[in-house]
């Protein structure tokens, strides 16, 4: 059994994605999950630890597999650490990060998913080894970072980060630093 890569860190189960490209979409649009089944871990308090579901391909024989939907990683107290959303392929949609406390400290969006692969023969290659740079996987991201001012007494967005990233490899990006406010301070760059 082959492990599909989790590209990049961090339960939609549906074969549409709006950060799906087309070509994307038409490379993979034959491909059908085997089976799907959710873990559930639990730390010795009986407090959960995790919820991931994982699925199952079988294509020209051979099996790989994927985090999809919804997974969930918990603090020993029961609060959310991690959360995020991958499609059915293993790609990262949405993740969020919280604190013990259950404050959401950063947020990431996938914008765009896209693959240079011509057919599912070139894609699986591509990613099978876990060679990431040779990954014909490209994709857009929007990162959010939370800070807490004691002087408004509340948490809200101080940075926003656009990552493009081509064969997995970060390419550009603009980072926008922000006022509680939301207004753009100061902004950098590299395309």
């Amino acid at each position: 059994m082959r492990y599909l890569p989790l590209i990049f860190f961090f339960s939609f189960i549906s074969n549409s994605y709006s950060q799906q490209t087309n070509h994307f979409k038409e490379i993979v649009q034959d491909l059908d999950i085997k089976e799907s089944f959710t873990d559930t871990l639990y730390f010795a308090s009986g407090i959960i630890k995790s919820i991931k579901t994982t699925s199952i391909y079988n294509y020209n024989n051979v099996e790989y597999v994927a985090l999809t939907g919804k997974s969930i990683e918990n603090y020993r107290n029961g609060k959310i650490e991690f959360e995020d959303w991958y499609d059915n392929f293993g790609n990262n949609l949405k993740g969020k990060v919280f604190d013990k406390k259950g404050n959401l400290l950063s947020e990431m969006i996938a914008t765009e998913i896209n693959t240079e692969a011509e057919n599912l023969d070139q894609f699986f290659e591509s990613v099978s080894e876990m060679d990431y740079p040779n990954a014909l996987i490209s994709f857009k991201r929007l990162i959010k970072i939370y800070t807490y001012s004691k002087k408004s007494e509340k948490w809200y967005v101080y940075q926003e980060d656009h990552l493009t990233f081509i064969k997995n490899i970060k390419k550009g990006w603009v980072r926008k630093f922000l006022n509680i406010k939301g207004d753009v301070l100061k902004t950098k760059k590299k395309i």
